[in-house]
């Protein structure tokens, strides 16, 4: 597995971390390489987002939240006018999906989410946890990997 440092754009880490799993579950190449797409698109979306929204770290007022929640429809819209596959789109959408069935946008839990929205969960917190911007917010691999096991 390749090792990210912590010069990575934030799409680059994810990408290459998305895809270093994808490829350690035995998924197919063409697999490999929608994740690896969806994963660089992710929060594309984030990009209409005035920069008062993208630098908040504690409280968000409404306006922010409403931001946060929808940006993973934004990216697969994106994605999907751009001309990619429907599953790349689909993995996008449900990257904020969590397995217990507390994250967003649709509250899908368990196997309802498509895998591939599954690996971009879990590349995208890595690689938040491991490269965060404040040092209060970052983790070491160990700490990092105990938190993704729960």
């Amino acid at each position: 597995m390749e090792v990210i440092t912590s010069d990575s754009s934030s799409a680059t880490a994810v990408a290459t971390t998305a895809v270093a799993v994808a490829r350690q579950m035995g998924q197919s190449e063409s697999f490999v390489e929608e994740i690896e797409n969806a994963a660089i698109l992710h929060d594309i979306g984030k990009a209409s987002w005035p920069n008062k929204a993208l630098t908040q770290r504690a409280s968000w007022d409404t306006r922010g939240e409403r931001y946060r929640y929808v940006h993973p429809d934004m990216s697969a819209e994106i994605a999907t006018w751009a001309g990619y596959r429907a599953s790349v789109a689909e993995a996008i959408r449900t990257h904020h999906e969590h397995y217990d069935g507390s994250g967003y946008m649709r509250g899908l839990k368990g196997n309802q989410i498509p895998l591939g929205g599954r690996i971009l969960l879990a590349a995208d917190a890595f690689s938040s946890m491991i490269h965060a911007g404040d040092p209060r917010f970052g983790r070491t691999l160990p700490e990092t990997v105990r938190e993704l096991r729960f």
